[in-house]
């Protein structure tokens, strides 16, 4: 018996079903599916790049060398969604591609729309490391790599895309659609792709990953162990216990009286040893701080600076540990929206040939599908390198209430203007114009009471409908110049405390120019003859006019709101005014110099 034939793949029939059934599942993956998600990703893509370019660059969270590459990945991003992403989504909804408009645009669109997604991954990667290199080697890394070296590397990121590009320059036109002169220029696309945009970014960001990850593990483990090694050295050593002869106690040579004390001395030797001690209070007369011995049974197993060290080893665990998970995520999230698209397209060129092996419908689906998973990436990157941050988070919540606090300090004055802004009101159904007189001053303490008790008083029918708004008008002025009056005092005692600093640097440098002569070698030896109770009786004159100083100037404190302003300006052979009288202790310094004068010629 003859085996029936099985049907060619070539055959007209098959291949006409083939294409009708693909074409029903592109059109309801188009349907159903791109023609909601394209405008979602693109809106949200581009709206969360727009927020995150406008916050950097106006923000100084983060420093310029960090900034200039989310910059560049929030800006790649954009650019992808607007070139790429938005031609889909136009193609399938009006059936109209705009690279088949002329060869020139057809060059220019595919060479930015790949360029945008090189120059987004190379971003991606110089950020990677740059954040692998400030881990590894900090000290190294604010040396060694200065905002000069980071823009260099950034242009040479930048210039690198553009070489695997060229090809679309120079060998894309208007055929049937957008394509090359030969297909096998879609083999070097495919492998430039695969190689330089997936394997080589995506090996730089997990190597970075992994190494950051291990690097922020050694540095937990060993905060702990310094951790643990100072919460050791704190605990006091165990004391040697008598042990409990058993055999004494079995063969009756120890009662149950003598064997109850036995226990409890031996327990009560054990609490005494499993304890820490504990620093209680300062002693200002012996010097000495005392400790307290506190049970490790009652609850108390560490010191407090112990219990605050365990506190922040675990934070610095927590924060490893969400820093490393927000790293393996993106690399797992590149991996997945990138790298699908990437392998197609390689094993589809390489081995196959749209209409010959594989159905048109079938891979426009496929080609649609992964390259829409793509552009998920280009519309998240920023949650996960600016949303993701913690730090960013935080000033996006001040940013936010700040924002919020304006709006309402600006309702509040727009009330407040409508309530005391026009001083004549006239209504509409006739009602006599309410004229207010001007505001008096209120600067005195006398005027505002004044002021305050005809507040009270009875006033005319015409000005009962604003007594309100006068009063709030007077209750205004009456707090501005409260607020003068505050900021007045502040500003006389800044300069008060100004003065007295001023005095106290004249007498130092008077002190230093008097005894500036002990540095001559000549003179020292002179000046050993003299007495210490002669240079201590100095000493005591210039402390004795620092606290008569002092006592002026409490005294001036309490008997005018201001003073003159002190000219203590000291020159080199040069003795300013000092203030108050010093006649007494001139006296003094003039014949203390010229004994050391008159040793001098000796």
């Amino acid at each position: 018996m003859r085996r029936p034939r099985m049907a060619d793949s070539t055959d007209p029939n098959v291949a006409t079903f083939n294409n009708t059934y693909w074409e029903i599942l592109y059109n309801l993956v188009a349907d159903y599916y791109l023609c909601w998600y394209l405008p979602l990703n693109i809106g949200v893509g581009l709206l969360g790049n727009l927020f995150c370019l406008i916050f950097l660059s106006r923000s100084k969270m983060f420093p310029k060398k960090v900034r200039i590459w989310m910059l560049c990945i929030c800006t790649g991003d954009s650019l992808i969604l607007l070139t790429d992403a938005l031609r889909m989504y136009i193609k399938i909804a009006t059936k109209w591609d705009m690279r088949d408009v002329n060869t020139p645009i057809c060059r220019l669109h595919n060479f930015l729309s790949n360029y945008a997604f090189y120059w987004s991954a190379f971003m991606q990667t110089g950020l990677s490391l740059q954040r692998l290199y400030f881990v590894i080697s900090p000290l190294s890394a604010r040396i060694h790599l200065p905002l000069s070296k980071v823009v260099a590397i950034w242009f040479l990121l930048t210039f690198l895309p553009i070489f695997p590009n060229l090809i679309f320059l120079l060998f894309w036109h208007i055929g049937q659609d957008c394509e090359p002169y030969d297909a096998s220029y879609y083999k070097v696309t495919s492998i430039c792709d695969l190689v330089i945009q997936g394997i080589l970014p995506l090996a730089a960001m997990v190597l970075s990953t992994v190494m950051i990850a291990a690097r922020m593990h050694q540095e937990c483990e060993t905060a702990t162990q310094r951790l643990n090694a100072a919460g050791a050295k704190k605990v006091a050593p165990l004391e040697p216990v008598p042990p409990i002869d058993a055999r004494s106690s079995s063969a009756g040579g120890m009662n149950g009286a003598q064997f109850g004390s036995s226990l409890r001395s031996r327990t009560s030797l054990i609490n005494n040893s499993l304890s820490i001690k504990e620093p209680s209070e300062y002693s200002v007369a012996t010097g000495q701080r005392s400790y307290v011995s506190v049970d490790v049974g009652a609850g108390s197993h560490l010191p407090e600076q112990t219990q605050v060290g365990a506190k922040a080893a675990s934070r610095r665990d927590n924060q490893s540990l969400r820093i490393t998970r927000l790293l393996i995520t993106l690399n797992v999230f590149y991996l997945i929206t990138t790298f699908p698209l990437f392998v197609y397209l390689a094993y589809l060129n390489m081995w196959h040939r749209v209409g010959a092996t594989i159905p048109q419908p079938l891979h426009r689906t496929i080609y649609y599908v992964l390259r829409s998973i793509c552009f998920l990436n280009s519309s998240c990157n920023w949650i996960f390198y600016c949303i993701g941050g913690q730090v960013f988070r935080k000033h996006t919540r001040k940013l936010v209430c700040r924002f919020v606090f304006r709006i309402q300090v600006t309702c509040h004055q727009v009330c407040r203007h409508c309530c005391l802004g026009d001083t004549s009101l006239a209504g509409a159904d006739g009602v006599t114009p309410i004229s207010f007189s001007p505001l008096p001053d209120v600067s005195s303490e006398a005027e505002r009471d004044r002021l305050s008790d005809e507040s009270r008083k009875p006033t005319k029918a015409g000005r009962v409908a604003a007594e309100p708004r006068h009063n709030l008008l007077i209750d205004r002025r009456v707090a501005e110049a409260e607020d003068a009056n505050l900021a007045t005092s502040r500003e006389e005692e800044r300069s008060e405390d100004a003065v007295n600093e001023t005095e106290a640097r004249g007498v130092k440098l008077l002190k230093r120019q008097t005894f500036s002569s002990f540095k001559d070698p000549k003179v020292t030896k002179r000046l050993s003859t003299l007495s210490w109770r002669e240079t201590n009786s100095m000493n005591r004159l210039t402390d004795q006019h620092a606290n008569e100083q002092t006592i002026q100037r409490q005294e001036g404190r309490r008997r005018e709101v201001g003073r003159p302003k002190v000219t203590c300006d000291y020159e080199p052979g040069v003795r300013g005014d000092l203030p108050g009288s010093v006649s007494a202790v001139e006296t003094r310094l003039s014949q203390f110099l010229f004994r050391i004068s008159v040793l001098e010629h000796d």
